[in-house]
């Protein structure tokens, strides 16, 4: 009789200890912060370089990602700036600025907080002379909170 007092003692204790476990607590406008960026040139090109991004986010409601039906979007969004002259200038050619979905993240459970990297890779622009080039780069979720804006260090394009 005392073992089954003890072991049911033991898994009340366990339940009240795990309801009582502080879920993460975050914003329910995401946040960036960066992690990396590695610059490289594309495999079998002399021409093409890629950079590969990291970045972390945390979101509170878990709205990252878009869902097939619903019609909302959630994205990722990068603006590619150009410096002349020592001058940070918006590059307004094609394909300078992008916004790719996210897939669907939202947890399920009653806690709906995602904290996570988010690795994105593409191509730099080619250059024909050496070019520098840095990003500002946010993410929206569904309800169209955006984050802040992170700024990537500036990338150095060289030529061959």
């Amino acid at each position: 009789m005392k073992a089954v007092k003890l072991v049911l003692l033991i898994i009340i204790s366990a339940t009240i200890l795990d309801g009582c476990k502080k879920s993460d607590q975050f914003s329910d406008v995401p946040s960036i912060t960066f992690k990396s960026l590695t610059v490289m040139k594309s495999p079998g090109s002399l021409y093409d370089s890629i950079a590969d991004l990291v970045i972390s986010f945390t979101d509170g409601d878990g709205d990252i990602g878009a869902t097939q039906y619903s019609g909302t979007t959630s994205s990722f969004v990068s603006a590619r700036f150009k410096k002349h002259n020592g001058v940070w200038a918006a590059d307004t050619t094609a394909g300078a600025t992008l916004g790719e979905n996210l897939p669907y993240l939202t947890p399920t459970g009653n806690n709906k907080a995602l904290k996570g990297d988010i690795d994105h890779s593409f191509l730099l622009p080619f250059a024909v002379t050496k070019d520098t080039v840095r990003y500002d780069i946010y993410i929206s979720d569904r309800a169209k909170h955006k984050s802040n804006v992170l700024t990537t260090p500036e990338i150095v394009i060289t030529t061959y």
